[in-house]
């Protein structure tokens, strides 16, 4: 077997000169929450970001990777100014709140003589989520962390409504290739191929469509400060 392509796309939530815009990849709102639990201090670090995430159902979705990246702060101006300093460069290496990167990838067997055979086109997918982790040192006030809380939880509702665009489409690259290699036996790799990215072509357009009635995300909350 050797891989016939291989597909990339990005979505990503940033900011960029102190103003927030978010973008992205994921599902059905969850029931996120939005203010976590008081927790002592010990149990911040350990706790509070691995709980949102848990809440969010995105560590239960195969062959997708959390990357969480420190950000520290008293105040929140000074947890924006880590945001805008550390956080994932996008294509135009711009720094952005989070990251969210999917590859989609297809391929095909290959006969003793050296033919493809189209019509056994498997499908697969990554994804990794670069999340940004605050942890609260003593003393900072409730209402800061409440705010944290509220713009982290609507952060990964975005996001996981980006994946689920992957999620519910991606088999479609391996189910319309053999379909088409089943009704036209001499398909060749670069129509199967060509076919492919039309799939990935309708994900990437529903990216935009959301990232555009969202805002980006700033209609669902994704603000901070």
């Amino acid at each position: 077997m050797r891989p016939a392509i291989l597909s990339t796309k990005s979505s990503l939530h940033g900011s960029l000169a102190g103003t927030t815009k978010a973008a992205a990849l994921v599902a059905v709102s969850l029931g996120i929450i939005l203010a976590l639990p008081q927790l002592h201090s010990e149990e911040r670090s350990l706790d509070r970001f691995s709980l949102a995430v848990q809440q969010s159902g995105i560590p239960s979705i195969a062959h997708l990777t959390v990357k969480p990246f420190e950000v520290n702060g008293e105040t929140a101006e000074e947890i924006r100014a880590e945001l805008n300093a550390k956080g994932p460069l996008d294509g135009q290496r711009y720094h952005r709140d989070a990251f969210t990167r999917w590859y989609v990838k297809w391929r095909w067997n290959f006969s003793a003589q050296g033919k493809a055979d189209i019509k056994s086109t498997q499908v697969s997918y990554q994804i990794s989520l670069h999340l940004p982790k605050w942890t609260p040192s003593d003393g900072t006030s409730q209402a800061l962390i409440t705010q944290w809380d509220r713009f982290f939880a609507n952060l990964l509702k975005h996001e996981r409504r980006h994946i689920d665009f992957v999620l519910e489409h991606y088999e479609a690259v391996s189910e319309n290739i053999r379909k088409a290699a089943q009704q036209s036996p001499d398909l060749t790799a670069a129509e199967a191929n060509a076919i492919g990215e039309e799939v990935l072509a309708r994900i990437r357009s529903l990216d935009a469509h959301y990232d555009k009635v969202s805002a980006h995300g700033k209609n669902e909350g994704v603000l901070f400060p």
